[in-house]
């Protein structure tokens, strides 16, 4: 259950807490409302921008800004400490993902929240004060997430259901939100993401997207940092499971939005390729990993025969497809679930 003592306090620590093989030592002091930490890999250009709509929009909130740098070959650390040395930067000697990137920066954290921020995003006026006002406001909110939109002002769905036997047997959103709308209803069994009426409401989902999460410093003394064998995608999911078991709400707040470009770091095809198999495995690792054995065994089971189906159905199909690019990414998908049969107890390991 949540703590309300300790969530009134101004000023707490963080005891030192041992999960498996994480230990977390963390101090907040109540200085600072907002630490930012941005993890970038090869984006600088978009790393600058996200920069300076940070300092530029941000009023009446007191927070610091962490970046972690994966061994990017771009100049964007040297852009970093030109053009932004406020900035705390951490400079890793290699690519260590999203999870354990983040996790070497949360501990430096002074802030009563923590805000994981994408470096393909831009932060408009005002916008994180109002999810720091938001949850201020909602003392049982362990995590709330924003609106994103697209560049051109559009809806980008981003508060979802955890995943389930039935989205694995649908093999994707068409088919469940299409028997949504015949029969009326506002979630369909293996239904995703919330429907895009639904992402204008305040309301308690299962997850929020990783783009731009901000989660109350108390929370991650109680479950603990991200999972670090989830090198890239689905960090997120995870760490929301453990926190509604925690007791915590998960809240989507559409009164703030951010402009989220996506996939600022997997541009090249294989890269995009690379970033689907990590997809494949977060989403098999995350099932089984918050479900028994028999039911990971059915989803297993089900992903395997759907990506055979859809994989043979795509590449029949592909000839007559008019849009090739779509048709190439879901082969592209579909392949790398079947892949990740063979490599998924290797990337376990990793």
């Amino acid at each position: 259950m949540v703590d309300e003592r300790r969530l009134k306090s101004k000023s707490y620590k963080m005891k030192a807490r041992k999960k498996k093989k994480n230990i977390i030592f963390i101090k907040g002091n109540g200085m600072i409302d907002l630490s930012i930490i941005i993890v970038n890999f090869n984006t600088r250009e978009l790393l600058r921008q996200c920069l300076q709509s940070l300092y530029n929009t941000t009023r009446n909130v007191n927070f610091e800004v962490h970046v972690v740098d994966n061994d990017s070959s771009d100049g964007s650390t040297e852009m970093v400490k030109k053009e932004f040395p406020q900035v705390k930067l951490i400079e890793n000697k290699r690519n260590e993902g999203f999870s354990r990137a983040n996790n070497k920066a949360i501990p430096r954290t002074k802030g009563r929240y923590v805000l994981l921020l994408n470096s393909d995003t831009v932060v408009l006026i005002q916008e994180l004060y109002k999810m720091v006002a938001f949850m201020d406001e909602r003392r049982e909110a362990g995590v709330v997430g924003c609106k994103l939109i697209n560049k051109d002002g559009n809806l980008q769905l981003s508060a979802a259901w955890f995943p389930s036997l039935a989205k694995a047997f649908f093999g994707g959103e068409f088919v469940p939100k299409a028997l949504g709308r015949l029969l009326g209803m506002e979630r369909f069994p293996g239904q995703t993401y919330l429907t895009t009426m639904s992402h204008e409401e305040i309301q308690d989902v299962d997850w929020v997207c990783g783009a731009c999460l901000m989660v109350r410093k108390a929370v991650i003394e109680d479950v603990g940092l991200l999972d670090e064998k989830l090198f890239m995608y689905g960090e997120e999911i995870d760490w929301c499971f453990r926190i509604k078991k925690a007791g915590w709400k998960v809240m989507y707040y559409p009164n703030a939005k951010i402009v989220h470009y996506q996939r600022g770091s997997t541009k090249i095809r294989s890269q995009f390729e690379l970033a689907m198999l990590r997809l494949v495995f977060s989403e098999r690792y995350v099932y089984c990993k918050h479900h028994n054995s028999l039911s990971s065994r059915i989803y297993n089971v089900i992903i395997t025969i759907i990506a055979i189906v859809k994989f043979l159905l795509w590449g029949l199909l592909l000839p007559f497809i008019p849009n090739k690019n779509n048709a190439l990414t879901h082969l592209s998908y579909h392949r790398a679930i079947l892949k990740s049969l063979f490599v998924y107890r290797r990337m376990l390991a990793e």
